[in-house]
């Protein structure tokens, strides 16, 4: 499945195209929607810069990373602030004469950190939809069982369904509708969104497309399945919390100390 992910790049390069004409109707008031699926492959606005982060493969998981957390910045601006915010803060630190270790470890730590924050932005995007997920696997069966398409139950997670769920969905419909394979959209989905619930419905609706089965019992199957796995994952957090926070504890106790010790 994800060795011939993505191969399909006639289909792709027609969905640019069609996204290109309707986008460039100003009166559409579907192509100011539209145009928002055309992606912006580039990883800086300067070519040189850009060109040098095309070579590297450090950018393209950032620029991965990036979309996974749903942010419009390029990797060029993430590492320009990552640069930017460590030798500041690394100056400054020099400029206190705390030495070159402090000095180092303040800037790589300050540097760090809009490389950070989006790392907490994808985890919580991340999280929220596998929160939204069953609900939505729930609406597309229960279109099916009610006599829809499986295309018509997508347009209604868009529709009905929050963010980031609501959004991927409606993607996916576009996607669709705009001329991309549903296997390719889907895996594109795959890649936005790392989820081992979502490859099981991905998985299970592609098989379903070549080998046919009653798609809605199957879907069914997946939201029970999703809702014991958190209905399990919470009773192991409540058994083992207190094994949790002993384990906090003496983490953070010799540093504490250490602390301490050094102060008094």
């Amino acid at each position: 499945l994800w060795m011939t992910a993505g191969h399909d790049r006639s289909a792709r390069r027609r969905v640019e195209q069609e996204l290109l004409r309707v986008s460039g109707d100003p009166e559409s008031a579907d192509g100011v929607e539209s145009s928002a699926l055309l992606k912006d492959e580039s990883l800086s606005g300067f070519r040189g810069i850009n060109s040098i982060l095309n070579s590297l493969r450090l950018a393209g998981n950032m620029r991965r990373l990036l979309e996974q957390a749903d942010l419009k910045m390029k990797v060029g601006t993430l590492l320009t602030m990552m640069l930017s915010l460590g030798v500041l803060c690394a100056l400054g630190a020099y400029a206190m004469h705390l030495g070159w270790m402090i000095t180092v470890t303040i800037g790589f730590l300050a540097g760090s950190m809009p490389y950070t924050w989006v790392l907490v932005r994808r985890r919580r995007r991340i999280r929220a939809f596998e929160t939204q997920f069953p609900e939505a696997v729930d609406l597309i069966s229960r279109a099916i069982r009610a006599g829809h398409a499986f295309s018509t139950g997508i347009k209604m997670v868009a529709d009905e369904m929050p963010d980031p769920v609501g959004k991927e969905f409606r993607r996916i419909f576009e996607e669709q509708n705009l001329g991309l394979p549903l296997r390719n959209a889907l895996i594109g989905m795959l890649e936005r969104v790392e989820l081992v619930d979502l490859k099981l419905f991905v998985v299970a609706v592609l098989i379903q497309r070549q080998s046919g089965g009653n798609l809605s019992e199957v879907l069914d199957k997946i939201a029970y399945t999703i809702r014991e796995r958190f209905r399990i994952l919470r009773q192991l957090k409540v058994h083992t919390a207190q094994a949790r926070l002993t384990g906090m504890i003496l983490v953070a106790l010799p540093p504490v100390v250490g602390a301490i010790i050094y102060t008094l």
